[in-house]
């Protein structure tokens, strides 16, 4: 049996009870959701008095603070603030015998995809258990928000494994997000504590708490649909809770009527999925204000493609690099899926970069150049689509903006040219931001032979490789070429820039995505090797050396023997980057005044 709760403060508690008097709900007390009141204790002391004097239903809960927080934080100060912020409104359920508290997570939709979301959940469960052990009577809910789908609140409960936590299935978020709030309740079926219903216009809401909500999720659709639309209940007054004061016990009586109503053939879904207006900018606030907060490029385009999801209603998105010089597009984020990589003019998506045009195509099968093997392959199928080409500052086409996939009611929805307009803002900040991201990687390159100069090298440093090695062992190598002066001297230059260019490709290979190779400076060339002993590093250095020896350069009608010198050393968190070069470079002039083509460690 659902127990209807009804959402208030402290101010109209008494007018409440008069308008449900004899009937069977509770109340969730949302006096407390500022997390700014929490400081103020006489605020706090005369609420929680004043429910008391005047008694709370059997069953009320509480909404807890949550503006300005987050348990997935990566600040260390916010997460402890949080989950302070949590204790305290534990304290104040526990005091007023409450049975549960509802938090929001406020979770960004994409932090499932992040590298780092394993870190950042482990933290989150960090936290979240002192509190499950303190607090024994009063449960933990947790509530959807701007999260796409159930995954990061399932791996969270699933890490958790306690009883004392639950879900609260925000069902017009839900509908709202690009995961069906039917898979939302599948998913999280064992952990569902309540039902959270807005109204039509998504300002006053009612929450249907129940031991057994799946089985009865049809019901609270046909529920909705019948007695909480302002079509069927134009009379409800404007308030704080979605029950007119005066229908409420009325409504309540007819609750066994709800069992005899067939589904209704119009599905829920729509009715939410369309957006207001109030909504749409709602949607695009919450993103503007998280990409104030972001720097580096992969974490801002990330958001910029969940922006374009959300605001084009798909499925999926993904946001396509063309990269003119190995003749191929390749997806720089594609929600949903791996890296894709296609040849170029290939698809959709070469379609549009290529010919720099719109496509709207909502029967992509019957469309010769839909590229279907990715299909195939991965057993999706692929509705309707959007790509739209994305330019740099200066008109130049550099990639594409790809939207799969239009949620609807009968999942055959159609992309249309509102869609182009809302999904060409997220196209532009795309191209803008890796024109920017591109540029500033125009100053990490050595021009000569494309690897990484001395800024791009400690670059990779600060970035990939000094945070883990605590965890993750790793080698530095210094290699010059032997005798190089006398290539540039015997055949000129141009040959000499042809040798750089050479060992320069070799290195490359032979590191492979291991780690970074850099041009040092001159004929000198710097190797980072990710995961690496000392010993693996020595066993390295000598297997390039052995090999750039077997090699032979080709240039015109020349073929130029090559052999090279190295230094080793072992990174270590302890030892200054400047430092490790340092002793590398020894390692390395050692090996030249012992006769050079040696390793040195």
């Amino acid at each position: 049996m659902e127990q209807f709760i009804i959402s208030l403060d402290v101010d109209v508690i008494e007018q409440e009870q008069m308008c449900s008097h004899g009937a069977d709900v509770a109340y969730e007390i949302t006096d407390f959701m500022d997390s700014k009141g929490l400081d103020d204790r006489s605020y706090v002391v005369s609420r929680v008095n004043k429910y008391l004097e005047i008694g709370l239903p059997a069953g009320s809960i509480m909404m807890g603070a949550f503006q300005d927080l987050s348990i997935f934080s990566r600040d260390d100060k916010i997460r402890h603030i949080s989950f302070g912020r949590m204790r305290q409104c534990l304290r104040i359920a526990q005091r007023l015998s409450l049975e549960m508290v509802i938090f929001y997570v406020n979770a960004p939709s994409y932090l499932v995809e992040v590298p780092d979301f394993e870190d950042l959940l482990q933290k989150a469960c960090d936290g979240l258990i002192p509190l499950l052990q303190e607090f024994h009577s009063v449960k933990i809910c947790l509530e959807n928000r701007m999260e796409s789908g159930p995954r990061l609140f399932f791996e969270l409960f699933e890490k958790l494994n306690h009883y004392n936590i639950g879900f609260s299935l925000n069902y017009c978020r839900a509908a709202l997000s690009s995961t069906p709030p039917e898979k939302w309740a599948l998913t999280l079926q064992p952990y569902l504590s309540c039902l959270r219903i807005f109204d039509s216009s998504l300002q006053y809401y009612s929450t249907i708490q129940s031991d057994n909500l799946n089985e009865k999720y049809n019901r609270y659709r046909a529920f909705y649909k019948k007695y909480f639309s302002e079509n069927n209940n134009p009379n409800s007054p404007a308030g704080k809770v979605l029950f007119g004061y005066h229908d409420l016990h009325d409504t309540l009586i007819l609750e066994e009527e709800v069992e005899e109503i067939h589904l209704l053939e119009e599905d829920l879904l729509m009715d939410e999925v369309e957006s207001s207006s109030e909504e749409l900018l709602e949607r695009i606030f919450f993103y503007m204000n998280e990409l104030v907060g972001k720097k580096g490029f992969s974490s801002t385009i990330l958001l910029l493609t969940d922006m374009g999801r959300t605001l084009a209603n798909s499925e999926r998105a993904s946001f396509w690099y063309w990269d003119k010089k190995r003749k191929e597009y390749w997806t720089i984020v594609a929600l949903g899926r791996d890296k894709i990589t296609i040849e170029e003019g290939t698809g959709l998506v070469g379609s549009s970069i290529q010919n720099n045009e719109v496509l709207i195509i909502n029967d992509p099968y019957s469309d010769k150049r839909f590229y279907s093997k990715i299909d195939s392959a991965s057993g999706f199928v692929s509705r309707s689509i959007l790509c739209i080409p994305v330019t740099d500052s200066k008109g130049n086409v550099i990639g594409a903006f790809q939207a799969i996939n239009k949620i609807s009611k009968d999942g055959i929805g159609k992309f249309d040219e509102q869609d182009v307009k809302r999904l060409a803002m997220s196209a532009a900040y795309c191209g803008r931001t890796l024109e920017a991201y591109l540029l500033y990687q125009e100053t990490l390159v050595d021009v000569l032979t494309g690897l990484k100069n001395r800024r791009g090298i400690a670059e990779f440093y600060e970035e990939q490789i000094k945070p883990n090695l605590h965890e993750q062992e790793a080698c530095l190598i210094m290699a010059d070429l032997d005798y190089f002066k006398s290539v540039n001297d015997s055949y000129g230059h141009a040959a000499g820039d042809a040798v750089l260019r050479f060992v320069g490709n070799f290195l490359v290979e032979e590191v492979g995505e291991g780690g970074a190779v850099g041009r040092w400076g001159g004929e000198e060339f710097i190797l980072i090797v990710k995961n690496t002993s000392f010993e693996q590093g020595c066993e390295l250095a000598e297997q390039l050396r052995r090999k750039i020896e077997s090699k032979v350069c080709s240039w015109k009608d020349l073929d130029l023997k090559i052999t090279m010198s190295l230094g080793l050393a072992q990174l270590n968190p302890s030892e200054s980057f400047e430092g490790i070069i340092e002793l590398a470079d020894n390692k390395l002039y050692e090996a030249k005044e012992q006769g050079r083509n040696r390793v040195v460690f």
